[in-house]
């Protein structure tokens, strides 16, 4: 059973049995005022809804076009970033907001709005207690993660921090008696004829509704299931139009773009449409983390830094024979619970030595074990001069070996409607749009040409609580 399937049926029987009648699926007249509304039932929207909960309870009201809450957010491993100066002098790190906000912005290009960044990177320590106080243990390790640059990585999980991250925080949504509607598709914002936001048009169940609310939280995910905006805004080879959430195609996924072409509808801007992310997940790669695998072409020969930015990735295997490249590690490194699921599907094999891997890989003996000496060799020393890797955690010379092919999946779109620091959205010429706020994938200029891996659910709580407590407050103001 591979990694989605799996987490499909251990946590979607879940939410359905428990999470979602409990929170409130009750139905709405055709025409209902509501005081804040909220478009998108994933991490974002539901921190959100955290917020503007405290204040007006049962009249804040989630849309959810799927059929269960979590968006992506439950199949994610959890990689979670923060400067966390207690826990993480604790492990010899030193950190601040300064170079958190500094390293966010370098990785990403230096195209990231940098006030925004710096707000994600104040927000960080607070979003680790808020988390904690709801009920996550984090485990005692900071790491970097895959795709990351730094040691500030938080994780109460190894393969499902994602899921106990939104298990937590729906778990307190639903004390607030806020409703959450499945099936029920937001269509159209609603304006008046100043531009301020007067209500959303949805379709719930093939029947329209109209919810009238001053307050709107957009927090409907990115574009990355919706290929054809993704071919119309990459920069970069597009080697697949399946994503890391749905690989194989047969699944739900709800990040088609629905909260930017909304917001676009009524002035709204957007920023950083072509800072798309392409990211291998479905195959090989066993680690969530840098510095305990190898990555290697279909020669057997390093092409990569494994531990540089996704676009750089990205660029790399789309240059190699296949565009595909294998993922390598050994019996040392920290795999999680993926492993048995991936050897029983064969996506992942095993191997007694080298040359049995080169054997099942179909490439040279005597390349593969050149290239893992050398490799190994970099990590003793700590210095990559062939590729410029600087995180080591382990040389990968003790058997057995595990290796499979990884290919590229869309990961995430860091591009969407442009929002101020305190998450309302703007038009076109700058200035906010009335009632109007967003959160999460569905916002840019955060992140720039690159996330930096363990940001993306940092983004979601940080930016997803400021818009719900200015939508809240907006609306008490109304």
């Amino acid at each position: 059973m591979k990694r989605r399937e799996f987490f499909l049926a251990a946590c979607g029987s879940w939410f359905f049995a428990n999470s979602c009648p409990a929170v409130g699926t009750s139905g709405l007249p055709a025409k209902q005022k509501v005081d804040v509304l909220i478009v998108g039932g994933g991490i974002a929207g539901f921190s959100a809804a955290y917020e503007a909960g405290l204040r007006f309870g049962s009249n804040v009201v989630i849309l959810e076009k799927g059929p269960m809450i979590g968006g992506r957010s439950v199949f994610a491993a959890g990689s979670f970033n923060a400067v966390d100066p207690e826990r993480q002098k604790k492990f010899g790190i030193e950190d601040s907001v300064e170079l958190m906000t500094e390293q966010v912005w370098e990785w990403g290009g230096k195209r990231a709005n940098k006030k925004l960044v710096r707000v994600m990177a104040e927000n960080s320590t607070d979003a680790v207690t808020w988390l904690e106080n709801l009920g996550i243990r984090w485990l005692d390790r900071i790491f970097v993660p895959f795709g990351g640059a730094f040691p500030r990585a938080h994780t109460s999980n190894l393969i499902r921090g994602g899921y106990e991250y939104f298990s937590a925080i729906n778990r307190a949504v639903r004390k607030l008696n806020v409703k959450v509607l499945l099936n029920t598709e937001a269509t159209e914002l609603l304006v008046n004829s100043k531009g301020e936001i007067r209500g959303v048009s949805a379709n719930r169940k093939g029947r329209k509704i109209l919810l009238e609310t001053r307050a709107v939280v957009l927090a409907t995910g990115g574009f990355s299931a919706n290929p054809e905006m993704v071919r119309r805004y990459s920069r970069l080879p597009v080697p697949s139009v399946h994503t890391t959430a749905n690989p194989d195609g047969t699944h739900f996924d709800g990040a088609t773009g629905d909260g930017i072409r909304m917001g676009m509808a009524v002035g709204a801007d957007v920023v950083d449409m072509d800072c798309i992310e392409f990211m291998p997940i479905r195959g090989g790669r066993l680690l969530d983390y840098v510095g305990g695998d190898i990555f290697v072409n279909a020669e057997g020969r390093r092409f990569v830094n494994e531990g540089g930015t996704r676009s750089e990735l990205t660029t790399a295997v789309a240059r190699q024979t296949g565009q595909f490249m294998w993922a390598i590690t050994d019996d040392r490194s920290d795999k999680g619970d993926t492993l048995e699921n991936k050897l029983i599907s064969g996506e992942v094999q095993q191997a007694a030595t080298v040359e049995e891997m080169a054997s099942k890989m179909r490439v040279s003996p005597s390349v593969l074990k050149q290239t893992l000496d050398r490799y190994n060799e970099f990590a003793r020393q700590g210095k990559d001069p062939d590729f410029g890797k600087t995180t080591f955690t382990q040389t990968i010379n003790h058997p057995p070996y595990f290796f499979g092919k990884d290919r590229l999946d869309v990961h995430y779109t860091a591009g969407g409607l442009r929002i101020n620091e305190r998450a309302e959205v703007l038009n076109t010429n700058g200035q906010r749009i009335a009632g109007l706020w967003a959160a999460g994938e569905t916002t840019g200029g955060i992140h720039g040409e690159d996330r930096m891996s363990g940001n993306g659910m940092l983004d979601d709580i940080v930016f997803g609580r400021i818009a719900g407590k200015n939508a809240a407050a907006f609306a008490a103001g109304s």
